[in-house]
Formats: C-alpha cells, sequence, structure tokens
C-alpha cells in the first residue's frame, strides 16, 4: 500500500510516549513492505530524522509549535482548544495538495487529534479513506488536570480548555472513516459522546527484541526508578506526587533508599533538588542500563488518557512496577500477578518496602509482565491489525 502518514512533529528520538507510538507505526508498517510518505513539521534546521528515513519518505514544514503564554491566552476566546488551534499551518496544506496532485495513495493515517484538521481536508477534497489515530482521548486529559489542579488561574485555563475539547473532539472524529484509540475505556468514552463514529481498538505496543536482552544485569538493591517526559504535565504531577508525599514515607524506613529520575525537560524546581537519595538524570540515549539495575520502578500517574507506553516497555524488561489504577488504564494487566496497583499514598510506599524485600515477587511480576508483552503487544502483532483495518477500508 501507498501511505500518507501526517502527524505533529519527527517522532525521534523515542524520548516520550507520543513519539514511540508514532514511530514504531512507521517502522513496523513500513517492514511489512508498505510505501509511506511522512508529512511533518520540524522546529528548525538542527532536527535530525535520519532513522525515520530508514522508513518513509519525510517532507517537513518549519513551525515552531511549542506553548506559549500569549497563545494560550488567546485561545480562551477561540472554540478550537490551544493545543489543537497553534498546529494550523498554511504550509501544511500546500504541501499536502502538492503530494496528492502528483502521486497516488491509498490511504491517509493522521496521528493525534492535533492534527485532525488536514484529514478532514484530504476527506473532503481527495475523496480518499483517511484514519485517526487516537493516541490517548485527549478530553480525560483536560478532565483530570483541571480537577487535580490547585492554582487557581490554572484551574480555570484548565476548565475552559477541557469545554472546549469535550465537544471538539467527538465532532472531529465522526468525519474519519475509522478513528484507532489505544484502550477500550476511551474507545467507550468517545462513543458516549456520538455513537456515529467508526472506531476501534488497536493498542501500542514494544519492540520486544530491544526491550528484553538485559536479563543478566545485577539488580540495585533498594532503587526506585522514575522515568517520564517532564515537559508533559501528567508525567510532572506524578512525580512531585510521588517525591513529596510518597517517597518520603519510603525514605522513614529505608534511609538508605535511592530514587533515579529520568525524564526529558524537567522543569528548574526539579534539576535544583538537592537531596542525596536522589538523582535527577533529565533526558538520556539509552534508559535500558538504568530499567535493568533498578529494583522497583514506579509509574504513580494521576492524569492521563491512552494507553501507558512506558509500562509495557518495563513489563517487556521484567520489571517490577507499582502504579496507580489510572496507570493501568487500557493494558490487560491483573493486579498482583503482573504489577501492583495502589492509589494512597502510604499503600504506594509500603508495596515498594515490601518489593525491597522480596526477590520472589519481584521476580514473579517481571515474568508474568514479560509473558503478557510477548503474547499480545509486540509491534509487529500491532502494524499486521492496522494494515487488516486498512485493506479492509480500502476494499
Amino acid at each position: 500500500m501507498n501511505i500518507l502518514q501526517i502527524a505533529p512533529k519527527i517522532p525521534y528520538p523515542l524520548y516520550d510516549g507520543g513519539a514511540i507510538g508514532i514511530f514504531n507505526i512507521t517502522k513496523y508498517l513500513a517492514l511489512r513492505g508498505n510505501n509511506i510518505t511522512f508529512i511533518t513539521f520540524s522546529y528548525d534546521d538542527k532536527t535530525d530524522y535520519q532513522e525515520l528515513q530508514k522508513y518513509c519518505r519525510v517532507l517537513t514544514v518549519k513551525k515552531n509549535n511549542k506553548n506559549s503564554k500569549i497563545g494560550a491566552f488567546l485561545s480562551i476566546f477561540s472554540k478550537i482548544p490551544y493545543t489543537h488551534k497553534k498546529y494550523f499551518c498554511s504550509e501544511i496544506f500546500d504541501l499536502i495538495d502538492e503530494e496528492l496532485k502528483n502521486n497516488s495513495y491509498d490511504i491517509v493515517h493522521i496521528d493525534h487529534l492535533h492534527m485532525s484538521i488536514y484529514g478532514k481536508y484530504i476527506k473532503k477534497k481527495y475523496k480518499l479513506p483517511v484514519v485517526l489515530r487516537e493516541h490517548n482521548y485527549e478530553t480525560l486529559i483536560w478532565e483530570r488536570l483541571y480537577k487535580n489542579e490547585k492554582n487557581f488561574f490554572k484551574k480555570m485555563f484548565f476548565k475552559n480548555q477541557y469545554s472546549k475539547i469535550n465537544v471538539y473532539e467527538p465532532e472531529e472524529c465522526k468525519f474519519f472513516d475509522k478513528c484507532l484509540m489505544v484502550t477500550k475505556d476511551d474507545l467507550n468514552k468517545l462513543l458516549s459522546r456520538n455513537q456515529n463514529i467508526n472506531t476501534e481498538v488497536v493498542p501500542a505496543g514494544v519492540d520486544i527484541d530491544y526491550f528484553s536482552n538485559f536479563d543478566n544485569a545485577i539488580i540495585q538493591k533498594k532503587t526506585i526508578l522514575f522515568i517520564g517526559s517532564l515537559e508533559w504535565f501528567p508525567n510532572l504531577d506524578a512525580f512531585k506526587w510521588f517525591y513529596k508525599k510518597i517517597f518520603p514515607l519510603v525514605l522513614k524506613k529505608v534511609p538508605d533508599v535511592k530514587l533515579y529520575v529520568i525524564g526529558k525537560n524537567p522543569p528548574e524546581e526539579i534539576r535544583n533538588i538537592k537531596d542525596p537519595n536522589v538523582e535527577i538524570y533529565g533526558m538520556v540515549e539509552d534508559i535500558r542500563p538504568f530499567v535493568s539495575k533498578a529494583n522497583v520502578c514506579v509509574v504513580p500517574l494521576r492524569i492521563g488518557g491512552g494507553i501507558r507506553i512506558k509500562i509495557i516497555e518495563l513489563l517487556s524488561m521484567k520489571k517490577a512496577i507499582v502504579t496507580t489504577s489510572i496507570g493501568i488504564e487500557g493494558i490487560d494487566v491483573i493486579d498482583g500477578e503482573h504489577l501492583i496497583v495502589k492509589d494512597s499514598e502510604n499503600d504506594f510506599a509500603d508495596t515498594i518496602i515490601k518489593l525491597f524485600n522480596d526477590d520472589d515477587l519481584v521476580y514473579k511480576l517481571g515474568y508474568n509482565g514479560f509473558n503478557l508483552i510477548k503474547n499480545k503487544y509486540g509491534w509487529n502483532i500491532i502494524a499486521e491489525q492496522i494494515e487488516n483495518i486498512y485493506k479492509k477500508l480500502i476494499n
């Protein structure tokens, strides 16, 4: 098949769930023999997409889509949510027209609701089948943001954006031939807003070969690993909650505990933490050596939507994980068999301490988690599902 893929960013390096989800769909569809042209934004001339070019032809428009206070303020008066309006770009429309007038495509793949306007445009003008890949149910993220925010002004802004996207998301999704949601819960929430949306669940995956070759690593006892892009608010909220409320409870009973933090673009308040029990690494080239040595991995999310790719990657590396009910949404795990779910601060801390002292439980969780991922969440399996959906739509 000839596939035109349109995404909000270059999905490389693989430092966050969004990049991982986009890149691996492209990679594994290409490995199945499909031809892909990839249209997106590049922030500057230094953007490196050589790795992406191994699997597709890349066309870019230079534009900085980073958040701005002025843009956020002006969005209060628009019907369109700020995180979507900032991706509107006339040059992308021009690039799409040039590409579709000069080349033949079987199907169009849109990554993220942020880029839905381009899918609607193609559907209307060129009559091609268009698929929207929703990596998150965006409405749920904004709802949780505003409900969890304590700062009055931020809370009002989040509520304003939530009220917009609650209307915007189901209205946009109804135009597509198929909306691919990553979880059944996301699908049900979307359909509750509009029953006429043609939607289906295709989960996110993991590169099992890449994440499963550290079996001989020596685990450092009494170590905790937190991984997550700290420029994404749900991860930042998760870390702050863990460090301020849960970690002190662990430290009280395990004075020599070590907390390692890996995450892209930590804000100054995180970078400046002066704590002998904590090491802030920021972004690293390869997370696997850190993961392999960690005794316990934590995913203390209180906000979010979609599926937590970091959890399926950690499971693929046979790690003992403590997370929240929100953390496991969309993943077919069983509490106590593949990982452990705790939502209260005391229970979360007590579980970490228990795992420090129970090697058998750590092994059991790692073994069961890996087998689950191997049988259900490999990217090769996900790509085959998506390809079969494409074929049905084309036919």
